[in-house]
Formats: C-alpha cells, sequence, structure tokens
C-alpha cells in the first residue's frame, strides 16, 4: 500500500497548504462572482442583440395611398418594373360568411 508521502509525488494537488500561501485552499476553489459577472455581461448582450432584431415588429407598417406611393421609391420602383399604381377597392362594410363547414361546438362549454 501507498504511503501518504508517496502519494503527494505522485499527486501535488494532494499536498496541503501551507502558511506561506494564505490564499491557496486544500481544495482549488471558483470565483462564482467572476462567472456570474461574466454570464450577465453575456445574457445582456444577447438580450440587446434580440431587441435590436426584432424592434422593427413592434411599430405598425406605414400604408400610403396610391397618390403618395406615385411619388416616392415604391412608384419608382413599380414603374421601372412596368406596373402601375392604382387605388385598392374599399373594404366593404359587412364581410361574407367565409366558405367551408362551420365549426362544432365544443363538448363541454365552459
Amino acid at each position: 500500500m501507498l504511503h501518504t508521502s508517496a502519494l503527494t509525488h505522485l499527486i501535488p494537488e494532494l499536498v496541503p497548504a501551507s502558511a506561506d500561501y494564505p490564499d491557496m485552499h486544500e481544495r482549488p476553489h471558483i470565483n462564482r462572482k467572476g462567472l456570474a459577472l461574466m454570464s450577465l455581461a453575456i445574457a445582456l448582450v444577447c438580450g440587446i442583440v434580440l431587441v435590436t432584431q426584432v424592434r422593427d415588429r413592434w411599430n405598425s407598417p406605414e400604408v400610403k395611398t396610391a397618390a403618395e406611393a406615385q411619388h416616392t421609391t415604391t412608384g419608382q420602383a413599380a414603374r421601372a418594373a412596368g406596373a402601375r399604381i392604382s387605388q385598392s377597392d374599399p373594404k366593404p362594410a359587412v364581410e361574407p360568411d367565409p366558405a367551408g363547414p362551420k365549426p362544432a361546438q365544443p363538448a363541454h362549454p365552459d
């Protein structure tokens, strides 16, 4: 069987900390505060990237009339492609019933 002194020669981590090194521990410790700050920084950067990627979807799109679109880059691109810009038909006040079967009633309405 191996003695303790023989094990310390084979595995230097088993040597106990001496009084010369008060910050040394018998077991190495993880700097948890540093890891927490790094993970917080990474989470903040990921959050900022996510917000900048989806912020344009929070605002409603800018809808222009045909007269306004005629004099903007939309109209220029449409004319260059050979298209005409015209006013769309107004939406009827009462929508017709959708085609297809009606949805079934639930068995137990709550």
